[in-house]
């Protein structure tokens, strides 16, 4: 399977455009106007779907939260800080994370004194 370049080092950027964000695919252009994973899904006769970024992982199941968590999440999207729900949960996840590791760091640090 040929590997795609990301848009900044390519010649034709691919052709297509996710309707739900309007962002464009970042993939170099290999055969009829598309990266090499959208032509494998229009050679095959399926809707073009927008590819999942690489280097994140799918994890299973759903997420519940309390309800001013789920207005947190949904004011993000509303305010064009996030372009789904479930970028919103992504965000947050990471900004949690990254807080516990600045947090580890500094009773690290503490400990170390």
């Amino acid at each position: 399977m040929a590997k795609c370049k990301e848009a900044a080092t390519v010649e034709k950027q691919c052709d297509f455009v996710n309707s739900m964000t309007g962002i464009r695919c970042p993939r170099e252009a290999l055969a009829k106007g598309h990266c090499w994973t959208h032509y494998q899904q229009e050679r095959r006769g399926r809707p073009l779907t927008p590819i999942r970024p690489r280097g994140l992982v799918l994890l299973p199941g759903n997420v519940r939260v309390p309800k001013p968590i789920a207005e947190v999440l949904q004011g993000r999207v509303s305010g064009n800080k996030a372009r789904s729900i479930y970028e919103a949960t992504r965000q947050a996840i990471e900004a949690g994370v990254a807080a516990w590791e600045r947090q580890a760091a500094k009773q690290k640090a503490v400990v170390a004194k």
